[in-house]
């Protein structure tokens, strides 16, 4: 069974406001709404649970990369590159 949600369940589960929503849908970051009566539109709680998945799995890898380059990054062996003594 498909599931509509509204835009106030959208907001509480994204944390984003209306118009951060619908910029972001306009740019193609955001699963569009669907047209549930003529002056109503919801959207597919399945898509949006879905996008959330997306964005939390996209930044658990950012991060992994992230911790990696850090490690990378401290066990590379530093030169010396100062001309002259100090």
């Amino acid at each position: 069974m498909i599931e509509i949600i509204r835009l106030p369940e959208v907001m509480r589960q994204t944390g984003k406001c209306k118009s951060t929503i619908y910029s972001d849908i306009k740019a193609g970051r955001f699963p569009p709404q669907v047209r549930v009566g003529l002056r109503s539109v919801g959207w597919v709680k399945g898509r949006v649970q879905r996008h959330l998945k997306q964005l939390v799995k996209e930044s658990e890898n950012r991060q992994r990369k992230e911790a990696a380059l850090k490690r990378a990054f401290r066990r590379s062996p530093q030169t010396d590159t100062r001309q002259g003594g100090v």
